[in-house]
Parts: structure tokens; C-alpha cells; sequence
């Protein structure tokens, strides 16, 4: 495992946290449009977003990242949650990451932005 990839996965909870509070600050829209249960669905994708992060970096596989977020758009479209909000999100963690942990964020970026590109948002 990369020294990247044992910061992430220490700081899981509070990269998950403050990436949706990162979301919700950018898209205060989200408050009326998802309620409060929403934000909790966000915090639960977030932690979910992270993990495949870990992973991918912990392996140095961009595809585990990228198949996830083409999986995560497909699923998330059902229930008619675009794919913007989840390119958001992903920019959120690349923001959580960076105020948190900033030298695990220059590892793990490429890692985002290859799943923000794989959305096609």
C-alpha cells in the first residue's frame, strides 16, 4: 500500500464528511431539492467514493476508480441524480483531500479526474 493510499485510508470518515459538506457548500440548492435524507444518501456515496479512491490508488489501478464511477453514474441516473452531481462530488473529495491530506491528494488526483472524465459529464 502507498504512503497515499494508508493516509486515505486512515482519514476515511472525516474525507467523507467534509467532501459532502464541500458539496453542499457549492450546491446549497441540494438542501431543498434532496431534504436532509439526502444529505445523508450523499455522506453514504461520499464514504463509497472514498473507498474506491483507496483502493484504486492503494493497487495504482486507474480502472477500479473509472469502471466505479461509470457504475455509480449508471446507478445514480435511476433515481434521476445526474451525472454532474456526482463529477461535484468527486471534485469535493479532490477539495476534502487537499485541505486534509495534501500530499495524498497529488497522488490521488489523477485518480479523480480520470472518474470524472469516465462519467462523460
Amino acid at each position: 500500500m502507498t504512503t497515499a493510499a494508508a493516509e486515505i485510508a486512515l482519514h476515511q470518515y472525516h474525507l467523507a464528511r467534509r467532501s459532502t459538506d464541500l458539496v453542499y457548500e457549492r450546491m446549497p440548492e441540494l438542501v431543498d431539492a434532496y431534504g436532509p435524507a439526502g444529505r445523508g444518501k450523499c455522506e453514504e456515496d461520499a464514504a463509497f467514493h472514498v473507498r474506491f479512491l483507496l483502493a484504486a490508488v492503494a493497487i495504482g489501478d486507474e480502472a477500479v476508480f473509472t469502471d466505479y464511477a461509470v457504475w455509480t453514474r449508471d446507478l445514480l441516473a435511476r433515481y434521476r441524480i445526474p451525472a454532474s452531481h456526482v463529477a461535484a462530488a468527486y471534485q469535493a473529495l479532490d477539495a476534502a483531500l487537499a485541505e486534509l491530506l495534501p500530499a495524498a491528494a497529488a497522488e490521488a488526483r489523477p485518480y479523480l479526474r480520470a472518474g470524472e472524465n469516465a462519467l462523460g459529464a
